[in-house]
């Protein structure tokens, strides 16, 4: 590095102590710049590590400011177990389709382990899941999260028809679309209600 670029960028840098005596500002190693005091919480735990004044503020910054969604704790986990029910609802289909394969490739997937039937109950649990799990979005008191993704119900019977009717092959597919047909409408009639 030339020497007219080194004193460029150490005197674009503030010192450490005058950073120090100056508590709206932060001085943070690297290559961003001194920031103000909106900004530590960045600078203390991105690049400062350790520096207790600086990570106390962090932290008063951080559990005072609102972000979106902070104010519903209750809510996130109802609705992670839905979305990813579904979402195991869909492997689950996906693993008992290929069930013979799967045991000639020596692939320990639960269908095999457990066999067709354990991946069927399987598969059943977390379709209906999210389903009843809907009903803890009355005691939250977001009636239209609960009843909104009752529309999605009939793309939850049609998996289920085929999974439960049908040995596993080939129609799985049709099985296997209508699941993640099931998990994209679910969580899009689960978002309008939790905005309404």
């Amino acid at each position: 590095m030339p020497a007219q670029v080194r004193q460029a960028s150490s005197a674009a840098m503030p010192s450490a102590s005058s950073a120090d005596s100056n508590p709206s500002t932060a001085t943070v190693r690297g290559p961003a710049r001194a920031v103000n005091r909106s900004a530590v919480t960045l600078a203390s735990v991105s690049w400062q590590y350790g520096r207790k004044e600086k990570i106390a503020t962090a932290t008063r910054i951080s559990v005072n400011s609102k972000s979106p969604g902070s104010g519903l704790p209750r809510t996130k986990p109802v609705a992670a177990l839905q979305v990813g029910s579904l979402a195991c609802a869909l492997l689950a289909v996906n693993n008992l389709r290929d069930v013979d394969e799967d045991a000639r490739a020596r692939k320990h997937t639960l269908a095999v382990s457990f066999g067709p039937a354990f991946g069927r109950a399987e598969i059943v649990g977390f379709t209906c899941g999210p389903f009843a799990l809907g009903l803890l979005w009355i005691g939250i008191a977001r009636p239209l999260a609960a009843a909104l993704p009752f529309a999605a119900l009939p793309l939850a019977l049609g998996v289920l028809r085929i999974v439960l009717r049908e040995p596993p092959g080939p129609r799985y597919n049709v099985a296997l679309a209508l699941a993640a047909a099931l998990q994209l409408a679910f969580g899009a009639l689960l978002s309008i209600g939790l905005v309404l």
